[in-house]
């Protein structure tokens, strides 16, 4: 599993330049994929059940993060997102762990299956 890293939050253009509001976008790599984006968005929700903001319109296209905020607001946002980016990437791993888990045990109950239907067969090689 990849270990995605978001990098620093930069003002790249108004969104309501008379509010003060800008759009701020940072890179992260490798580009997330669907469920990635999936846990992510989790994450956010989450953080915004405890009144943490990730800014307005926050959205993920290829390798880059944006979201909308005024200047007073946008450090908040981007200390939200780079702790939920940590987040998604420590519940993707065991997540992974898990499904490896689970794969390794039914590769086992597998092998013990096949064992089993061996034994079966050389012991009734003649019939019965």
């Amino acid at each position: 599993m990849a270990d995605f890293k978001c990098g620093e939050f930069k003002p790249v253009s108004w969104r309501h330049p008379k509010a003060g509001i800008a759009i701020w976008s940072a890179p992260i790599t490798p580009a997330p994929d669907g469920a990635w984006k999936e846990v992510f968005k989790a994450e956010v929700s989450a953080e915004a059940l405890i009144g943490n903001s990730t800014g307005i319109n926050l959205r993920i296209e290829g390798g880059v993060i944006e979201f909308d905020s005024h200047e007073n607001a946008a450090k908040a946002s981007a200390d939200v997102i780079h702790r939920v980016v940590e987040n998604v990437n420590r519940k993707m791993e065991a997540l992974e762990d898990e499904r490896k888990r689970q794969n390794e045990a039914a590769q086992k109950q597998r092998g013990e299956a096949d064992a089993e239907l061996r034994r079966l067969k050389e012991k009734y090689k003649d019939g019965i």
